[in-house]
């Protein structure tokens, strides 16, 4: 109860916002609507949770695994945030184990770099920062610990407020001077802080189960994912166009191989993911951005049958391209970006067909 108070008091457990703001990221409008959207696409339509459905046999196993998730999702994710919550309060009372910057990997490689330049300013600089950071953390602490003496101050909290501002401006300096010497690391180590934690609190024996857990699940999403992704290249793209007349062990070979290079391309693109804040977000961020589309699409061919192929073929493209600018300009949170992506492939299609149907009467 303690850590939940200090959490609230400190704004980290802002769980319902009712305010109806599109540019919001998270408020209960964006999350019961825009997730609703993005829940309906992945699960619905998403080919690597769809080839789940189709491969449990009889068909009711596939309705209890599709409820499971559901029903097990809010809390599992809630106990996600809540671990993020606690180890907040953990770090905000132990002040000795507050990093500037939690990846030791980078900085490591910045001060060798340094070292060898003989760049002794940036040497200097760096162990500024970081002096400065564990003072304003020592101070944090004490500010916090009274607080838990006497709650109804509230200047104790008004005081580890500032300082903690004052912490994550000296973060992000931080983070630009690894990068004066280290061009690849990130802006924020928000990635790597369960890690450090882990690493440093846990006894070896749980961190060995707890990195085999990570490992077990990354590798059962990867496999789905690959696997989903070279079967609808080569079924839906390579056997209609490129040989729509080859053998079986044909079909297997060239499985084999878009597997591999969508490997490649997932591991390429994983560099790439590594700029976007922290994990969580980065899924649901490119999920946002696509399944939009994918769920119009869906929703077309299953409500509006006299809409054809090429009218939503081209309200896709509209559709996406319109979503596309509206996150790289901000115009709504990306939560949204489901719901109205879906919403636009539906209205084109709708305006295109009259006009398609006019032009072509016999296209398809």
């Amino acid at each position: 109860t303690q850590a939940a108070s200090i959490a609230g008091k400190m704004g980290r457990m802002n769980i319902v916002d009712w305010e109806f703001d599109p540019t919001s990221k998270y408020n209960i409008w964006s999350g019961l609507i825009g997730g609703m959207f993005l829940s309906l696409s992945y699960f619905g339509t998403d080919q690597s949770q769809v080839q789940r459905y189709l491969g449990n046999q009889p068909i009711s196993q596939s309705r209890i695994g599709l409820l499971f998730n559901g029903i097990v999702k809010i809390p599992m994710q809630f106990a996600i945030l809540a671990i993020g919550v606690l180890m907040y309060v953990f770090f905000s009372f132990n002040p000795n184990q507050n990093l500037v910057y939690y990846n030791e990997a980078a900085t490591a490689q910045a001060i060798e770099i340094a070292k060898a330049e003989n760049d002794h300013d940036y040497l200097v600089e760096l162990e500024t920062v970081s002096t400065s950071y564990s003072e304003l953390q020592q101070d944090k602490s004490k500010e916090l610990a009274q607080f838990l003496g006497n709650e109804k101050d509230e200047d104790f909290i008004k005081t580890a407020r500032e300082i903690e501002a004052k912490s994550k401006a000296l973060r992000t300096q931080y983070a630009k001077l690894i990068q004066q010497k280290v061009s690849s690391a990130e802006k924020n180590d928000v990635n790597y802080v369960f890690l450090w934690f882990v690493l440093n609190n846990f006894p070896v024996g749980l961190i060995g189960v707890l990195l085999a857990c990570i490992l077990f699940a990354s590798m059962s999403s990867t496999s789905a994912e690959l696997n989903a992704l070279a079967s609808t290249t080569l079924i839906d793209i390579y056997r209609k166009i490129f040989k729509k007349e080859g053998t079986e062990k044909h079909y297997l070979k060239m499985s084999k191989v878009f597997t591999a290079i969508w490997g490649v391309y997932a591991i390429l693109f994983a560099l790439f993911a590594g700029e976007l804040n922290s994990l969580i977000e980065a899924v649901n961020v490119l999920g946002s951005l696509f399944y939009g589309t994918i769920l119009g699409v869906f929703v077309v061919g299953f409500f509006l049958k006299h809409v054809k192929g090429n009218a939503v073929f081209a309200a896709a493209i509209v559709a996406q391209t319109i979503v596309c600018f509206a996150y790289a300009y901000e115009w709504v949170a990306y939560l949204w970006l489901t719901a109205i992506g879906c919403g636009l492939v539906l209205l084109f299609a709708l305006m295109a067909q009259p006009i398609i149907s006019f032009i072509a009467p016999k296209s398809k």
